[in-house]
């Protein structure tokens, strides 16, 4: 499902609007999906059960090895239950064409309250070209700035809970 361009202009702010050159404007329009309430209350619950005891074992953890987080839990899951492994292939089937190669393992990540996501540029031998995530627990908000003019060209994304985020 893709959200009409209103629901999608209300889930974007653009931080000093007549700097955005309308080409880059409507390509980060076209580029970013957000899908609120991709996930069911109780598929929340499901996914949460399952990540939550080895996450539980994990320190929260000051330095990322690039210094693009603070504060935060992470790991990577290979194997899901037949449940959550349904709500894994529909993430996929929503987020990347029919003929995309997926990456054998989920990153799971869990900032602290006090944790932060810096500003960094994600590699893509590592990430590929479409960044893909799923909100549990709470809202969030992603500033995501221009690599060269990352003081003018400014965009908020609202993540909402259970809501399923799209960049690429």
């Amino acid at each position: 499902m893709r959200l009409s361009s209103r629901l999608c202009s209300a889930l974007l702010h653009f931080h000093n609007p007549t700097l955005w050159p309308a080409e880059l404007k409507a390509g980060v329009l076209a580029g970013c999906r957000v899908i609120p309430n991709f996930v069911t209350e109780e598929e929340e619950a499901e996914l949460l059960r399952e990540v939550e005891p080895h996450m539980k074992r994990l320190r929260y953890e000051k330095n990322h090895w690039d210094d693009a987080i603070h504060l935060y839990r992470e790991r990577e899951q290979r194997r899901w239950s037949p449940a959550n492994e349904k709500i894994i292939q529909r993430i996929r089937a929503t987020s990347f064409p029919p003929d995309a190669e997926h990456l054998t393992s989920v990153h799971i990540l869990d900032l602290h309250k006090d944790g932060l996501i810096k500003p960094h540029i994600d590699a893509i031998r590592y990430c590929g070209d479409v960044i893909s995530g799923l909100c549990l627990l709470s809202d969030a908000v992603m500033r995501l700035r221009h690599k060269d003019r990352k003081d003018e060209l400014i965009v908020d994304m609202l993540a909402p809970r259970r809501g399923l985020y799209r960049m690429g």
